[in-house]
């Protein structure tokens, strides 16, 4: 592995790479950020020599958000601020890999909207932790990330490296001020409005809502057209389904909105209303 003399040089270079390709937000994390993360989302788990955690992020359509909350439309929404969207970070994520790559080190990029396995809901890391790493914003009461020039309205990639980079500092600002938008915009009520759930990175506690991940999946995965663009409109359960169950659910899903979310490119988020609800303060 190469011995990596100008840390500040290399990591201004990748930030303005990473810009030049479109990136909005950049930063960069120190591994020892992680050191509370599951040991199934741990860099090392996917990049053992990682030494820092790239976060990169891309501003989303306002327009095509806020036919989300006229009740209007989320086929904008789905196609530029979330397809579209999600493939330029992707080749961003990829871009940033190859200049680190042509350095001699090891990187490991994370798609977009992390794939998570179905039956846990696990993706292989957060994107959204990940950005408060490296200092690009807080994370609101609702789980979505805040920053300051965008509030909710961005979407992120993450890279693994195994170069030593600089690091940016924790975000020192106050973004979210608990107007409980989110939970009351919910449609499925998967934000509590008083249980906190939270984190702890760098010796800093982060609080944030109690969220029925279980809860999210079916209004934002299309299984009820109460709140939602979906079709389908299965009643939602007294308790929180087994995987087993969760997959027989899904596979009820209407035909046409199957369809859809195929061309998606096979996900296509029937909801996204707390994202929607939540922009940049003003």
């Amino acid at each position: 592995m190469p011995q990596l003399k100008d840390e500040k040089g290399l990591a201004r270079r990748l930030k303005d790479l990473a810009r030049e390709k479109g990136a909005d937000l950049v930063g960069i994390a120190p591994l020892e950020r992680f050191a509370t993360a599951p040991s199934d989302q741990h860099p090392t788990r996917y990049l053992p020599e990682a030494k820092a955690v790239i976060s990169m992020g891309i501003r989303v359509n306002r327009a095509g958000l806020k036919t989300i909350l006229s009740g209007t439309s989320i086929y904008s929404y789905c196609v530029f601020g979330f397809k579209a969207i999600n493939e330029r970070l992707n080749h961003l994520a990829y871009q940033v890999a190859r200049l680190l790559e042509d350095e001699g080190f090891e990187a490991y990029p994370v798609p977009a909207n992390a794939p998570r396995n179905p039956r846990t809901l696990k993706a292989e890391i957060s994107h959204r932790h990940v950005a408060v790493a490296a200092g690009l914003g807080e994370m609101g009461w609702g789980l979505n990330l805040l920053t300051p020039q965008y509030g909710a309205w961005q979407k992120l990639i993450s890279i693994f490296t195994s170069a030593p980079l600089e690091p940016d500092p924790l975000f020192e600002g106050s973004l979210c001020d608990r107007c409980l938008k989110c939970v009351k915009i919910c449609p499925v009520g998967a934000i509590s409005a008083r249980e906190v759930d939270g984190f702890t990175m760098d010796g800093r506690t982060y609080e944030h809502a109690l969220h029925a991940r279980w809860r999210c999946r079916w209004g934002c995965g299309g299984l009820t057209a109460q709140g939602t663009f979906a079709f389908t409109d299965l009643p939602i359960p007294e308790k929180e389904p087994s995987p087993d169950e969760m997959m027989d659910y899904f596979s009820r899903i209407d035909p046409g909105q199957m369809r859809i979310t195929l061309e998606a490119g096979g996900t296509f988020p029937w909801c996204s209303k707390c994202l929607a609800v939540c922009g940049p303060k003003t």
